[in-house]
């Protein structure tokens, strides 16, 4: 609301022109069509008064002064009525719309404190990014508001001139970074309020990307070679009735023959209380609006939607940018507890509103209520975040913590992979490095399986869940033999039920049982079964207890295995042991919420992290209100802050709640990959052979990877073997040929005819 009154008073001020990057007279054609958009939307049935279309109306060389005095009326008394209907006023809720409010003080010459101001806009990442995308149009606006503290004509602190100077900087050269090879900057949108790239923007333009008029109002101030420090400068005098107003041909709504299959998914990415997809046909050439009351029709209990607009037999209400949902199976996104619903295509956040996006071809659609982030410019955010964003630096910092932790000599630790991934981590050297590690030891310890060094089912599990979340192959290599972990997992858990038949107990633990029924179950093992009816009659009979106490960490670990398994069943209609699922996570749920304390604490605070996890995804089986999560996640992060998480292993486990995800989520990673054509020569001793053969691998891959491929799909042409260097492992056989130092023969790699300089990983 503020950020729209910033615009509004704005638009009353007097002024004229400055430099840029305008068009010349040639180009000006399209700047008239852009302007034509933008009125054209003013007298749309119930639009509703834009205060940015008046404002680059305002800035623009010619003018319609009948349309911008019409604008100026509505705008006006819609102002009023804002002011009239405001209780309690409006939060600052992002820099975005902290940099209108000092832009609009500056332009009215209002009081403030550039020293204050200084200090609110020093840089800082997570003032500006928006998850792990930096926002253009923040700092865009940023800067204006700056600059114009810096050109006003009251004296200015010389240590906050400094500053707001150092600010500056920093914040064009980050937006300067976010350039692509096609001269855009961000986005499209972005990049008419960071005014550069002309010659890309232009050719844009007939295209259609900035019809909608707010998109237009933000790109043509910099296309008239103006900004919004402009409007102080405006002078009205000077206002001619100059601008060619066109009429858009009346037009009958085509109907495409074709017709496209695409999947719509709903996701509460908040509480988890609900996923549902289903699969509709609709035109080619639809708009996401037409998928979604394609769904509704098909489904009306799992996919009913609400947008703000008037219209249809919905509830709406129109914005600045066109319609935005707010709810869809009644749960209703919420600015005071900063969720919106997000739209994605596959797993990328769509940067086009509803209407505009057009679906020619088969698309995976879904809609997804998320957190807003600090940093967005408004209630159409970007990003999942289950922390508030004044404190996801803490979560940052967890991350980076887990980052470090990894030691090239230390023994790789699993959970921290899981966490690593789950919060979609981006240094993929340290994954590497983890996953690495992870198929070695296992190799060591699968070999030595009948010396103290032997793996537990557990241990195990964990290895199938670390490595499923990295996308990687589940085959690890023995001398002779490669050994599937998925299979070696069946045989550990078979152990560990044969073990229970026969004492009542697991071989290990009913923890280490929930994880492996858990793994099983995310790799969809026929044996999973055995083992998830196990551990509920375990939950049933209460033996999640060491000592005289309830372990939360088992309960809250078995948990997850079921939902899992329940899912699946529900899935696949495999009722006939629904029930007793059904029954032990409502006994298990109930145990864990009795173990919260008044601080939000649940168990103890190292096990309150796998019992966020686990309340997240259980919530049919207690009512609202039950949980306290917000007091929970408080007193997480509070302790966070403490360095109580500073053990490796305790930060694994919290993170993934922080990040607003559960190892249920393993299953979910969407794993991309990439074909690759591997060939091997011998032409210099014994019998000369040349074989090739195309294999998948997830992308990224090290060579070592395509080797193992290769050789599990024709072992009798691709065999080879590694021995271990100070520079890792380095092949020395392949096919039954090996290297020699007597004979000088090696064995060497090649990309196309390029000789590698790295080794296998």
């Amino acid at each position: 609301m503020r950020s729209l009154m910033s615009l509004v008073v704005l638009l009353l001020i007097e002024g004229q022109c400055c430099l840029g990057c305008a068009v010349d007279e040639e180009q000006r054609p399209l700047v008239t069509y852009l302007l034509n958009k933008m009125i054209q939307s003013t007298t749309a049935p119930k639009a509703l008064p834009n205060p940015s279309i008046l404002l680059a109306l305002r800035l623009a060389r010619d003018h319609s002064l009948i349309t911008e005095k019409r604008l100026l009326k509505q705008l006006s008394k819609d102002a009023v009525d804002l002011v009239q209907n405001q209780i309690h006023g409006s939060p600052l809720t992002n820099y975005y719309q902290l940099g209108l409010c000092v832009l609009t003080l500056c332009q009215l010459q209002g009081r403030f404190s550039p020293s204050q101001i200084a200090n609110l806009f020093i840089p800082e990442e997570k003032k500006y990014t928006l998850g792990d995308v930096f926002s253009v149009d923040t700092a865009a606006l940023a800067v204006l508001a700056q600059i114009c503290v810096q050109t006003t004509d009251n004296a200015i602190p010389p240590e906050a001139n400094k500053t707001i100077t150092a600010n500056v900087h920093w914040l064009l050269k980050k937006i300067l970074e976010q350039k692509s090879t096609d001269g855009v900057i961000g986005n499209f949108y972005s990049t008419g309020e960071a005014m550069q790239m002309l010659a890309r923007i232009l050719t844009e333009i007939p295209k259609g990307t900035f019809n909608n008029p707010m998109a237009a109002a933000q790109l043509v101030p910099s296309l008239e070679g103006r900004t919004y420090l402009d409007v102080k400068t405006i002078d009205c005098s000077k206002d001619a009735e100059n601008l060619t107003l066109t009429t858009p041909p009346p037009t009958t709504p085509q109907q495409s023959t074709h017709s496209i299959t695409v999947t719509y998914t709903v996701t509460d990415s908040v509480d988890h209380t609900f996923t549902y997809s289903t699969t509709v046909s609709v035109p080619m050439g639809s708009v996401f609006l037409t998928v979604m009351k394609a769904a509704q029709k098909e489904d009306p209990e799992k996919f009913r939607y609400q947008f703000r607009l008037q219209g249809d037999q919905f509830t709406y209400e129109q914005t600045t940018w066109g319609p935005y949902i707010t709810s869809v199976r009644g749960l209703k996104a919420d600015n005071s507890k900063r969720t919106y619903w997000q739209l994605l295509s596959g797993n990328t956040p769509l940067s086009t509103a509803l209407s505009p996006m057009l679906l020619q071809s088969l698309l995976g659609l879904a809609v997804s209520i998320n957190n807003l982030p600090l940093g967005s410019p408004g209630a159409e955010g970007w990003l999942l975040r289950a922390v508030p964003a004044e404190q996801q630096w803490l979560v940052t910092d967890l991350q980076t913590q887990l980052v470090n932790s990894v030691n090239p000599q230390g023994l790789p630790d699993p959970s921290i992979l899981i966490a690593l991934n789950l919060a979609g981590d981006q240094n993929s050297n340290v994954k590497k490095q983890l996953v690495q590690q992870l198929k070695e030891t296992a190799t060591k310890e699968i070999v030595f399986a009948f010396l103290p060094a032997e793996m537990t089912s557990g241990k195990v599990a964990l290895y199938v869940l670390a490595l499923r979340s990295s996308c990687e192959n589940l085959d690890v290599t023995t001398p002779g033999n490669n050994v599937n972990l998925v299979h070696v997992l069946e045989e550990k858990t078979k152990e560990e039920l044969n073990y229970f038949y026969d004492h009542g107990t697991p071989k290990t633990t009913f923890y280490q049982l929930a994880l492996d029924t858990l793994a099983l179950c995310v790799e969809k093992s026929p044996e999973v079964e055995m083992a998830a009816i196990t551990l509920a009659k375990a939950a049933l009979a209460n033996d999640f207890v060491h000592g005289e106490y309830f372990s939360v960490d088992t309960a809250a670990m078995a948990s997850l295995a079921l939902t899992c398994v329940y899912d699946g069943i529900l899935t696949t209609q495999q009722s006939k042991i629904v029930g007793a699922i059904q029954e032990a996570l409502a006994r298990i749920t109930k145990q864990i919420l009795g173990e919260q304390q008044s601080s939000g604490i649940i168990g103890n605070i190292y096990s309150t992290g796998l019992a966020m996890q686990a309340l997240s995804v259980t919530s049919e089986f207690y009512v609202s209100g039950a949980w306290s999560c917000v007091k929970t996640l408080d007193k997480v992060l509070n302790e966070i802050n403490l360095g109580v998480f500073s053990n490796p292993a305790a930060a694994s486990q919290i993170l993934p709640s922080l990040v607003g995800k559960t190892y249920l989520d393993v299953k979910s990673i969407t794993c991309s990959s990439e074909n690759v054509h591997y060939t091997i020569i011998n032409d210099l001793v014994g019998s000369y052979f040349k074989y090739s053969i195309t294999v998948n691998v997830p992308k990224d891959s090290v060579l070592l990877a395509v080797l193992e491929a290769a050789q599990r799909a024709k072992p009798s042409e691709f065999s080879f073997e590694t021995e271990e260097t100070s520079w890792g492992p380095m092949v020395v056989s392949i096919n039954g040929i090996r290297a020699s130092t007597n004979e000088k023969t090696y064995w060497q790699f090649f990309s196309g005819k390029t000789s590698l300089q790295q080794g296998t990983s």
